[in-house]
């Protein structure tokens, strides 16, 4: 039998609980009201070839000197593949190219064209596809709720803005953003592609950058070289994809706005210690989708964490780490409609 008192306590508990609910509904009804951003984007169809590398390669400038070679002859027009979105990272023991391919039939052209690329650079013998039968990637339901969670985790980083996000036809993602005071800045954080490398430069290659005017010179064996060109010839350590989704706006060691990180698995904090270890007065540019953010000098082991610094301001600061928490997208999206919609 319950008391009063009992039975007090739970009407209370009741009442709390109602209260919490309908309070959320109203934050939600607030954060959902007035003026909003309409976007809407289109994702594309892409092809992936993969190959094994058999022997190893465990020379990481030798490999970055084979993904620079095979970029090269892969962004001819007439032989290769001549794709703006074309991408190719060659590790210790595989290759991987990327690149948009509208159908089944355009990624077969493309993996005849990558196959002949790969038997001139690395020799018969030296490498095995994986299932070609699998290197077209349609855009299907999945690809499209990830670049929805993507998309949505860019606009509404900490919860605090009116956010609907749902995938729309068969290839689009739209989005209705509450609370945008700057329609230009959250469209340039919906738009980048957002993947971050970090790459180690090889000897003959000398980056500079002047964190003042954020101005990047780049030299190899004394002439001048596109950042493009650096970033193809450098050795990918890890990816961005290795890092933990809390990367946050910190200062580093002259109290300049930085952004830290930390690698989220063992595997990816011994292989980011080993190949530091051993590479004690290069280069480590930090990229973000083909642009060098920065390129200390390896002092040293760098363990599973550390910060970025390039004469970041506050704002930067705040865009890099929530890029990177959000995650890069899969592929380049293009933006098809953008809107202020007012009630």
């Amino acid at each position: 039998m319950r008391t009063p008192l009992s039975i007090g306590i739970l009407a209370i508990m009741v009442l709390v609980v109602a209260f919490m609910l309908l309070g959320g509904k109203m934050i939600n009804a607030a954060r959902m009201s007035g003026p909003y951003l309409h976007v809407v984007v289109d994702i594309p169809a892409s092809a992936e070839f993969t190959y094994q590398l058999t022997p190893a390669l465990t020379d990481p400038m030798a490999a970055a000197q084979k993904q620079a070679q095979l970029v090269t002859m892969l962004a001819d027009a007439k032989k290769g593949l001549g794709a703006a979105h074309l991408s190719a990272i060659v590790s210790e023991n595989q290759v991987t190219v990327t690149s948009l391919a509208k159908s089944a039939d355009e990624a077969n052209a493309q993996d005849k064209k990558v196959n002949a690329a790969m038997l001139a650079i690395f020799g018969n013998g030296h490498f095995r596809e994986a299932d070609v039968t699998k290197s077209y990637k349609p855009v299907d339901a999945g690809l499209q709720q990830n670049v929805c969670r993507i998309l949505e985790c860019r606009a509404n980083p900490n919860g605090t803005r009116g956010v609907r996000a749902a995938a729309q036809g068969t290839n689009q993602v739209a989005l209705d953003i509450y609370g945008v005071k700057d329609p230009a800045q959250m469209e340039k954080m919906l738009r980048v592609t957002a993947r971050m490398e970090f790459r180690l430069v090889p000897d003959d290659i000398n980056v500079n950058l002047d964190h003042a005017t954020n101005e990047v010179t780049i030299t190899r064996k004394g002439v001048a070289i596109t950042e493009k060109e650096a970033v193809d010839a450098s050795y990918l350590v890890v990816a961005g994809s290795a890092l933990k989704p809390n990367c946050d706006v910190t200062y580093d060691n002259q109290h300049n706005w930085a952004v830290s990180f930390a690698m989220k698995d063992k595997a990816s904090s011994e292989r980011f210690g080993a190949v530091t270890a051993s590479n004690i007065g290069k280069q480590l540019a930090i990229v973000l989708d083909n642009k060098i953010i920065t390129a200390p000098v390896i002092q040293g082991a760098i363990p599973g964490d550390g910060i970025i610094a390039g004469g970041f301001t506050l704002e930067s600061a705040k865009e890099l780490a929530t890029l990177l928490n959000a995650g890069a997208l899969p592929v380049p999206v293009t933006i098809v409609e953008n809107r202020v919609v007012t009630k």
